[in-house]
């Protein structure tokens, strides 16, 4: 009687999915989501869902998926940072966290990362 779910909701319900780390049931509501509404934040949950079970390739993907639809939004360069953290690509994790705080120095753990990031990077 409501009519289909809206994006919004689709959102909110992979992001719930994602906190019980059901991750196959995750990014099913959140590529429905990317379905009707592609944006850089339906795509930086996508890419930190992969993230979060180490599926690294995929989340690459979709992060980069969300820097093409906007270049400006912080998330997404969090998200890669912590990604490319993780696999060891410490150079890379620097360049994305600072982007990520340039484009909103509140970035959550946004500092943090950058200090992890480039201790590995000197190491």
């Amino acid at each position: 009687r409501m009519g289909p779910p809206r994006a919004d909701l689709l959102l909110d319900w992979g992001l719930a999915y994602g906190a019980l780390h059901e991750t196959d049931q995750a990014l099913e509501k959140l590529r429905q989501a990317a379905a009707l509404t592609p944006t850089a934040h339906v795509y930086s949950q996508i890419g930190q869902t992969y993230g979060a079970a180490g599926r690294w390739p995929e989340a690459l993907d979709a992060l980069n998926q969300a820097e093409r639809i906007d270049p400006n939004y912080a998330l997404t360069f969090f998200y890669r940072g912590l990604v490319y953290y993780n696999t060891g690509q410490c150079g890379k994790a620097v360049q994305d966290y600072r982007r990520a705080l340039a484009l909103d120095p509140a970035t959550p753990d946004g500092n943090k990362g950058l200090r992890q990031a480039a201790q590995c990077a000197a190491h």
